[in-house]
């Protein structure tokens, strides 16, 4: 069934994957691809999630655009996520790589009222983390990694892509409930995955105060993948 979806929530802090919907408990991404395929439902589901971000053109009162040498998130001010920085490959005009076998997934934080990502110190990188976080660790980034969860997945799931990259800016915190608030979030393309099989994959996120409990799906997100 094309319309079995992922939808992962908990109270805790973690990893959200989309395309969403609250009545369906399933962590499974299924989909024909090709010109006669069922992907659109997808499609349709990912434009649905995206649209108050396109409309999210300008500063409102309450919207601002931040960076680290300028504004940052506040009590009275949210910062603006750009759509405009997502790859056209994760776009509604390339179908959001679905049509062609590629799909892209929306990954976001869960929010939390007032939390805000810690850094780790350098000297103190989890010995689990992926050597190209890190590699290019920095403390101003929640950096989100996704693997397969066995040797299997690992191979099936080919390469992946990060848009706009495998990060998650820290001026968007803390999240204080503004009006026009738009969670950040990236999409993890893939590029070359396998057909006709199941690929179990796990993503996660990093930062001091996010801890990962595998069987409670806290600080990471699981779901499936599988393409005819």
């Amino acid at each position: 069934d094309p319309r079995r979806q992922h939808n992962w929530h908990c109270s805790r802090y973690g990893l959200q994957a989309s395309p969403p919907e609250s009545t369906v408990d399933s962590t499974l991404i299924y989909f024909k691809a090709g010109s006669g395929g069922t992907w659109k439902y997808w499609v349709d589901d990912l434009m649905d999630y995206t649209k108050d971000y396109r409309r999210q053109d300008s500063d409102g009162e309450h919207v601002q655009s931040c960076s680290f040498d300028g504004p940052r998130a506040s009590k009275d001010k949210a910062c603006k996520f750009a759509l405009e920085d997502i790859n056209a490959n994760c776009s509604e005009a390339q179908n959001f790589g679905y049509e062609y076998g590629q799909p892209c997934v929306l990954l976001k934080l869960n929010k939390i009222y007032g939390w805000e990502p810690e850094p780790y110190s350098n000297d103190s990188l989890p010995a689990n983390m992926p050597d190209d976080i890190k590699k290019n660790y920095d403390g101003r980034f929640i950096f989100i990694s996704c693997e397969g969860e066995n040797v299997a997945d690992k191979e099936n799931m080919g390469p992946l892509t990060f848009y706009p990259g495998n990060y998650i800016q820290n001026y968007y915190y803390p999240y204080k409930n503004v009006p026009g608030y738009m969670s950040p979030f990236v999409f993890v393309q893939f590029m070359r995955p396998e057909r006709g099989v199941l690929i179990n994959m796990e993503c996660k996120a990093w930062a001091a105060n996010v801890k990962h409990e595998r069987q409670e799906r806290v600080g990471s997100v699981h779901f499936e993948l599988m393409i005819d």
